[in-house]
């Protein structure tokens, strides 16, 4: 407190105070892009083996194996499997909402 009392004392009596330099400013880092969450259901058969995949990757020796990941790489490959099948090199942007539910007859 010594200190704070002893600068209030030189600014009241007219002491010059000195001026701090300022801190150079660093840019932000770069943005992440965050990955975009989407949610599906799955049946519950597949989704249960899905999980006990994970469970067993992990003992594996595989301890980061997710859930998230193993569905990702999963659609990663069904959609390079797609496109040759079709092919193409990218699918056309689609536009408005996708039907909901599972198809008639599955």
């Amino acid at each position: 407190m010594s200190g704070k009392r002893t600068d209030l004392a030189a600014l009241v009596s007219g002491g010059q105070r000195r001026a701090e330099q300022p801190q150079p400013v660093e840019p932000a880092p770069p943005l992440v892009k965050r990955e975009r969450r989407e949610v599906v259901k799955l049946a519950p058969e597949v989704g249960a083996e899905a999980r006990n995949a994970v469970w067993f990757l992990r003992t594996q020796g595989v301890p980061a194996a997710t859930l998230a990941g193993l569905v990702g790489e999963a659609v990663r490959r069904e959609l390079d499997r797609l496109r040759a099948e079709h092919g193409i090199d990218a699918f056309p942007e689609g536009h408005g909402a996708l039907p909901a539910g599972r198809p008639l007859g599955r």
